[in-house]
């Protein structure tokens, strides 16, 4: 993690110095219209905040750590992507005396589409689109010396926004004493996406918690319910990317991703929150 932190920070420190420059006049640029396809993976931590009543109404928390795998299309027109990310870890609840142990596992898969709706030699480009999110969360606590085990299935459809922005960081040819060391072009981009989720369908079990589940039953034994944003349910998903692209064509990726959410309905208040940090490699493919 403190590297992690280390290398965020020099690469800041280079777009800070960096030379900002219109795009039509930097052919280093994207300025064509060629979609661009990318796969990736990457390594994530996760500090996780939950409180669901259904199985404790202690406030549990802890860091959790897992990765991603995408599929990535750009272009000036549309983008789309499949994202997987999975995480696992242990976090607590503690009270005056006692400290509540439970473990939590957490599944997110995603599809997603925006369109431009700027130019494509803008500084700025802003695309709008939309988003599928599907959730599975598992946690097993050990509250009171009994195990509990609880799980659900989130799902929406988001309204979402993108704004992103070029840097050129141009070539430069630097010497130190007897070395000589020449910096290539590169390109480095930023951006910002925002979801809105606006309606809901969810999955849970109807019970509280579980003492004898082996013969299968219970634990198959779910309740569905659907409902529109406002109505006992809200969320919010925003990330925040930096891609530096190498001269091989591929790039790495250094993202915060934050996420939220509280559904208020006849499964009890259930809600959550996410810091995400993640560090990812991206590989063309065309």
């Amino acid at each position: 993690m403190r590297n992690t932190l280390i290398f965020c920070l020099l690469l800041f420190s280079a777009i800070s110095f960096s030379q900002v420059v219109n795009l039509e006049n930097d052919d280093y640029l994207f300025t064509d219209t060629i979609q661009q396809h990318y796969f990736s993976f990457g390594i994530s931590a996760n500090y996780f905040k939950r409180q669901d009543l259904q199985s404790s109404p202690l406030l549990y928390q802890g860091a959790l750590i897992g990765g991603n795998i995408a599929f990535e299309s750009e272009g000036n027109k549309h983008k789309y992507e499949i994202n997987l990310k999975g995480f696992y870890g242990n976090l607590s609840a503690t009270t005056e005396y006692v400290i509540y142990p439970a473990t939590e596992y957490t599944l997110n898969f995603n599809f997603r589409y925006v369109h431009s709706i700027t130019r494509s030699d803008s500084k700025f480009r802003n695309f709008i689109g939309g988003q599928i999110n599907n959730n599975a969360l598992f946690y097993y606590n050990y509250n009171l010396q009994n195990a509990s085990l609880n799980y659900s299935f989130l799902n929406n459809l988001a309204l979402s926004y993108q704004v992103e922005h070029y840097f050129s960081w141009k070539s430069k040819t630097l010497k130190i004493w007897f070395l000589k060391i020449n910096r290539r072009n590169r390109k480095i981009k930023l951006d910002f996406k925002f979801n809105l989720p606006i309606f809901f369908y969810n999955l849970r079990p109807p019970y509280s918690s579980i003492s004898d589940f082996s013969n299968g039953e219970n634990f198959i034994d779910i309740d569905s319910q659907s409902f529109f944003i406002f109505n006992n349910a809200f969320q919010i998903n925003t990330n925040m990317n930096m891609t530096y692209y190498l001269s091989n064509n591929n790039a790495i990726r250094i993202s915060y991703l934050w996420q939220g959410f509280k559904f208020t309905d006849v499964f009890n208040s259930y809600q959550s929150t996410e810091h995400i940090l993640q560090f990812s490699l991206l590989f063309r493919l065309n």
